[in-house]
């Protein structure tokens, strides 16, 4: 294993170089404390990670296997756990592993209660901020990153895209961590969920056979797709979502309403599927924004036919009056 992960790394230090991308699946996470952690997925599916400064210098690979990783370093420290034994430790900034002992991890964990302030229900899905001035060109939100902070946008709407930046990176790492809690705050409690599937007809008029694909949608209220997610998340031990084509739009004339679209790769231990997301995020309360709409299309109509860029849900088929 040791050996295959090392293949991996070497492998992805050649990407870094020639940029073969379409080799290689790269996941490069927001940048915090001048640290980034990087994972290379190769086409078996599997993924090694190292860490990389803001020059995309390697710093360390992590040998570590079978660990629930934190994406980002906080207070110099890159967490880990054992998802088997469920064991805690911490990657420093120089790549060093230390695995806590369970003394250590109680008095981590009394600590912490003794400096939290008091949670208040209301800032229930405040955020970890990243520092995405400093997020590299293989990420996914290194586009609209760019744009946000280039000083040409003012100022609600340059914060109301880094606000969207942070909050799509955790609800993607929500998935994976199965953090329920943060799903059910972020979405309103009116949110509409659509789903789409890709399903096959069979004979038609004149009794002709012609096998077409068609897109049949499903509309969830967010009590539905959260009891739906709840059993998703008990049933697979490891979910995995990358993301592409990442683009924010503002509303041309509701200034607080914005629109988010994603290609999102899903992967679990018993299905997996590839297609586009569509996040309709509404700032009217600038501290809490919520996600009114959510909608997911399969991205082939077939083996070979991509779904028309047309029919692709965007802010434009949503009547906000």
């Amino acid at each position: 294993m040791k050996q295959h992960l090392w293949q991996i790394v070497v492998l992805a230090l050649l990407l870094f170089s020639s940029c073969r991308q379409s080799e290689k699946h790269i996941v490069t996470y927001a940048f915090q404390e001048d640290r980034a952690l990087v994972g290379v997925t190769d086409a078996d599916g599997k993924t090694a990670y190292l860490i990389v400064d803001p020059n995309l210098e390697v710093i360390s690979y992590i040998h570590l296997t079978d660990v629930r990783l934190d994406t980002v370093f906080r207070d110099g420290k890159l967490q880990f756990q054992d998802v088997h034994t469920g064991q805690n430790g911490y990657i420093d900034r120089e790549g060093q592993v230390f695995f806590l002992s369970s003394n250590e991890a109680e008095q981590a964990e009394v600590s912490n209660t003794e400096v939290a302030p008091e949670p208040q229900p209301q800032q229930a899905n405040v955020i970890q901020t990243n520092d995405w001035r400093h997020v590299i060109e293989q990420s996914p939100f290194y586009e609209e990153a760019r744009k946000t902070f280039a000083g040409q946008l003012e100022e609600t709407d340059a914060e109301n895209r880094r606000m969207i930046l942070d909050y799509v990176e955790q609800l993607r790492q929500s998935y994976t961590t199965k953090d329920i809690n943060f799903i059910e705050q972020v979405f309103s409690e009116r949110a509409l969920i659509i789903t789409g599937k890709v399903i096959r007809t069979g004979a038609e008029e004149g009794g002709r056979y012609l096998p077409q694909e068609q897109v049949v949608y499903n509309i969830r209220s967010k009590a539905q797709y959260v009891e739906r997610l709840k059993q998703i998340f008990q049933a697979n031990r490891r979910i995995d979502l990358k993301f592409s084509d990442f683009k924010i739009s503002r509303h041309p004339t509701i200034p607080t309403i914005y629109g988010v679209s994603i290609r999102q790769a899903y992967t679990s231990d018993i299905y997996s599927d590839d297609g586009y997301l569509f996040l309709l995020w509404d700032f009217a309360d600038a501290e809490a924004p919520k996600i009114h709409v959510r909608t997911w299309q399969p991205r082939l109509l077939d083996n070979k036919t991509v779904i028309p860029e047309n029919e692709i849900f965007s802010l434009r088929d949503f009547n906000l009056k």
